[in-house]
């Protein structure tokens, strides 16, 4: 046997830190970007999207970099509004529109309003609360995100849509509810809002579902995302897989009991869950995703037979980890003395990252990439 020592350096935070930042970077661009407007009336900034229609978006003056002070205070758009004797009716807040604005207090649409853009309401720190207007349907990636201090939102039955990260990072939002109207909920809408706690499908949605707070399919056959302040989740036995990301930087996640219907973990399905300590992997289980428990803090891991896919660094940056130990009927791998190996044991698949010597088997040619992270 070969005697291999090693300490392992991952700092279990990064992953989570690097996000915010190139959310934060990205703001950052966003607001760098100069925006002409058509024109101007009472302080609103606006463009027209159609003459024809009559119809204009909000937008900014484009005069700032990093503070925009384009809007600050409470501020009420108007449903129509009249340029060089033409009145026009306000249906788009535009991209980046009050972006940046961190000394907006509050926001009133007016019921006209069908899209709200990207990042129109990103990093608004002041605002605590907003009531989209029920002419609502499309609310685009990152409209409202990094909202800090953003405490409500009311979503109306006129949203079909809810973008990317659209609320992401709103870190003090404890609780939403998707209304029965939206059919297109993208998985990372709610990405990192670490102070929420449920959230709550109408039941007469036919797209979603929940239960006890966690969002899934209307059939309950996929997990699609828990909020991240969940401490405990136990997942129905009607679920056959855990989609990407689904339970990504939960990090106050302690334990997660998987029914037993399970086939399929998801890439980054528990990334970053640096608490937690238990989670089972039911017999019916076929594969595990890239990355799927990377820096979480169990310390034992037990593959049933099933198992026939184990995407790479399944397990790594696990720093409390001490064992994985593969059921002996598995076809694809083995395990000795808590190593993963593939089934021949002649390539070292991950060696648990919370053990500072190990004893690797002398039958094994090569050692599988990021093995021992």
């Amino acid at each position: 046997m070969i005697i291999v020592s090693y300490i392992c350096k991952y700092d279990k935070n990064v992953k989570c830190k690097t996000m915010r930042h190139l959310t934060s970077l990205f703001a950052l661009l966003m607001c760098v970007y100069v925006h002409a407007y058509d024109f101007m009336s009472d302080g609103i900034y606006y463009n027209v999207v159609s003459e024809e229609n009559r119809t204009v978006e909000v937008t900014n003056d484009g005069h700032y970099l990093v503070s925009n002070q384009t809007y600050i205070g409470d501020v009420v758009i108007p449903e129509k509004v009249i340029n060089n004797g033409k009145t026009y009716t306000v249906t788009v807040i535009g991209e980046w529109a009050f972006s940046y604005c961190e000394d907006l207090n509050s926001i009133q649409l007016p019921n006209s309003v069908k899209i709200i853009k990207r990042c129109a309401f990103s990093i608004c720190n002041s605002l605590k609360s907003i009531k989209i207007p029920d002419s609502v349907e499309i609310i685009e990636n990152n409209a409202f995100s990094d909202c800090e201090n953003l405490l409500s939102v009311y979503i109306p039955f006129s949203v079909t849509t809810i973008g990317e990260g659209a609320f992401s990072w709103c870190e003090n939002l404890l609780s939403v509810v998707i209304p029965s109207s939206v059919n297109n909920l993208a998985s990372s809408a709610f990405l990192n809002c670490r102070g929420l706690m449920e959230i709550v499908v109408d039941n007469n949605n036919v797209t979603y579902a929940s239960v006890d707070g966690v969002l899934y399919n209307k059939d309950i056959s996929v997990l699609i995302y828990s909020p991240t302040a969940k401490r405990n989740v136990v997942v129905p036995n009607t679920v056959k897989a855990i989609m990407n990301d689904a339970f990504f930087c939960c990090m106050q996640l302690e334990s997660v009991h998987l029914g037993d219907s399970i086939t399929y973990i998801g890439d980054n399905a528990f990334n970053n869950c640096h608490n937690l300590e238990y989670i089972n992997m039911p017999k019916s289980l076929v594969s595990i995703g890239e990355t799927a428990f990377w820096a979480c803090g169990l310390k034992s891991v037990e593959v049933p037979a099933s198992v026939s896919n184990i995407g790479r660094c399944a397990f790594a940056g696990c720093d409390k980890l001490l064992s994985i130990t593969v059921d002996k009927n598995n076809q694809k791998f083995s395990s000795i003395e808590g190593i993963l190996y593939d089934k021949s044991i002649s390539t070292l698949l991950c060696c648990p990252a919370g053990r500072s010597e190990v004893n690797v088997s002398n039958m094994i040619t090569s050692i599988g990439v990021s093995a021992f992270e």
